[in-house]
């Protein structure tokens, strides 16, 4: 699609809206309250969970191909050492964890979003190396909302979210479903392009304090891959996944005061990669991989001043997978693997202090057992000021393509030992005045046998290594400020250092990552039919003799939302991504989409 089509689209749909709302705006009568300015996420061109995570604090997005593909780093970590959790259970996929801001639903599911790091990882999921994304099922209520929408690069969406509620017995019955496609060419090879479609249905019954949900979804994916996994650009390479996944949980009370948990999560992926697209019998991967996992956690408050929590997991990780070629390689094999986990951390309460002490009893079947303490103090001398000092160790097990892949660019390590981290953080949340907040965030991170795909040499392979120790040092801080009753300002910066004592020549993930960001957002309610947010980012990379672009890229983006005020059903989303068109690698050898514009309009009920 010609950039010209989308920028025509989107005034027509500029001029229907104006058509519409022209009677009604009225710019005097206009009254704006600073609750209005809150940048809640709209809908977008991507179906992936990309965009619902791109403002949650402490979390980098890298992106890969069009339409929010994108792996996921929390405090400065590989893309390996963080993944999604759903009600606190841990969605691994035990051949790659490549891609893991996606799952088979919409935004709409969720409930609250929440990046867990330290001891509050340990305390409230499954864990992964450095951090996780948790995510709870949200209150299902009665509304709609569909979505279509348009884009540069041949890009087209439409999403389709209903939801209605029942009495039942004592309590409600919520019974919701979803569906959604997309597709769009990829930049700047046109056939990394991607074609995706979802759908799925979601339960919940509530009554009194108790919630029970079910969830089921899946996904279809092909992708274009050029470029992808170390292999050469020079080859236009295809994966295909399919993504199958079942939930249930049982919930009784708030996670913020005493609760009990249950949760069971199966997920199923097919995956399928080609080398050559164009010549299939080439080199052909074959991968099926399953999940099951089960836990159940709770918080006990004796009195006052004593709580106890308690969680207990089961996990199970299933592999078969194949190769056929007429190229020297080989498939990841047959393999699975089970781990059980025991967490227990009393908590006591004195005054504004909370002191918490625990220990995760972690045992394998193909790896001797972890001992994870957890420790932590917390000053809060106000609702809305606190203080924190923690300290929390994790392992994780190599995936399978890294100990087992073998490719003509990358060879996996079947050698390869578990990971641990121990790390310290500091935090501090407070507000500077009624209408500014600040956040805060410090952090060392020292991780053992940490694993990457390095190169010793130009033009080597790939190799999936144990780097001996990594020292993680990190610095976040974020501010908000009302500076109107209807602008919001946002200021974000981060520093990230790591060292190595024997680094390689060049690392494509663990020591390949943005040393320094900075991001600076406005949002403008001009109007009460009228939203405009505008966000200027700076990211500074690591030097790294195999990228292609220079290490500093300036992404700008800017979204303007409008509501007809006679007809508030309707939303119309005007959209610029990567504004000044800058050429950038966020993962070595794959350059992220240019410049796109975008339009979508939704209607609500």
């Amino acid at each position: 699609m010609s950039s010209a089509r989308p920028c025509l689209v989107a005034a027509v749909l500029l001029l229907a809206f104006v058509g519409i709302a022209q009677d009604a705006i009225q710019l005097p009568e206009l009254l704006v309250t600073g609750a209005a300015t809150t940048g809640a996420q709209e809908p977008t061109l991507a179906t992936s969970l990309g965009d619902a995570f791109a403002s949650l604090p402490g979390l980098h997005l890298s992106p890969q191909g069009v339409g929010g593909q994108a792996d996921l780093s929390i405090q400065g970590s590989s893309f390996s050492g963080a993944g999604l959790c759903l009600h606190g259970l841990a969605l691994r996929n035990p051949q790659t964890e490549h891609f893991h801001s996606e799952l088979p639903v919409l935004p709409e599911v969720f409930g609250a979003l929440a990046v867990r790091t330290g001891i509050e990882q340990q305390a409230l999921t499954s864990t992964h190396l450095a951090g996780s994304v948790d995510f709870g099922l949200g209150p299902i209520v009665p509304r709609g909302r569909l979505t279509l929408g348009i884009g540069e690069f041949s890009a087209w969406q439409s999403t389709l979210y209903g939801a209605h509620a029942i009495p039942l017995g004592e309590g409600t019955l919520g019974v919701a479903g979803f569906a959604a496609s997309e597709a769009a060419d990829g930049d700047p090879w046109r056939d990394n392009d991607l074609r995706r479609s979802l759908g799925g249905l979601h339960l919940q019954y509530r009554q009194a304090d108790w919630r029970l949900d079910v969830l089921a979804a899946h996904s279809d994916k092909t992708f274009g891959a050029r470029g992808y996994y170390g292999a050469p650009a020079s080859l236009p390479s295809e994966e295909s996944v399919r993504d199958s996944l079942l939930f249930v949980s049982a919930q009784r009370g708030d996670l913020a005061d005493e609760y009990l948990r249950l949760a069971f999560a199966w997920r199923e992926l097919r995956d399928t990669y080609l080398l050559d697209a164009s010549r299939p019998a080439l080199y052909r991967n074959q991968h099926h991989s399953r999940l099951l996992t089960i836990a159940a956690d709770q918080r006990t408050v004796f009195n006052e001043s004593w709580s106890l929590l308690t969680r207990v997991e089961l996990e199970r990780e299933d592999l078969d997978s194949t190769y056929q070629g007429t190229i020297a390689a080989a498939p990841l094999g047959e393999h699975w693997r089970a781990r059980a986990s025991c967490f227990v951390m009393p908590e006591y309460r004195i005054g504004d202090w909370r002191i918490t002490a625990g220990l995760r009893a972690t045992g394998f079947t193909d790896d001797h057992p972890a001992w994870l303490p957890a420790a932590g103090i917390v000053w809060s001398p106000r609702p809305d000021t606190e203080v924190s000092l923690a300290y929390s160790e994790t392992v994780r097990l190599p995936s399978y393509t890294e100990l087992n892949y073998n490719s003509p660019s990358s060879l996996g390590n079947a050698g390869l030992a578990r990971q641990h981290a121990r790390s310290i953080e500091l935090a501090a949340t407070a507000p500077l005045s009624e209408l500014c907040h600040v956040r805060g965030l410090a952090f060392v991170r020292r991780e053992t046998d940490s694993v990457d795909w390095v190169k010793g040499a130009p033009g080597a392979r790939w190799e999936a290594t144990n780097l001996d120790s990594v020292d993680v040092f990190g610095l976040h801080l974020n501010l908000e400020m009302e500076i109107h009753r209807d602008v919001l300002l946002e200021l974000g910066g981060e520093l990230l250092r790591k060292q190595v004592d024997d680094e390689p020549h060049a690392s494509r993930y663990a020591l390949d990552y943005p040393e320094t960001k900075a991001r600076i957002a406005v949002t403008w309610q001009a109007a009460s039919w009228c939203e405009i947010r505008a966000e200027q980012a700076l990211a500074r990379w690591t030097d790294n003799p195999e990228r292609g672009t220079r290490r500093t890229a300036w992404l700008g983006s800017l979204a303007i939302v409008l509501r007809p005020p006679q007809h508030q059903q309707l939303t119309v989303t005007l959209g610029l991504e990567n504004a000044w068109d800058q050429a950038h690698e966020p993962v070595v050898g794959v350059q992220a989409p240019g410049r796109q514009a975008r339009a979508s309009l939704t209607y609500e009920w």
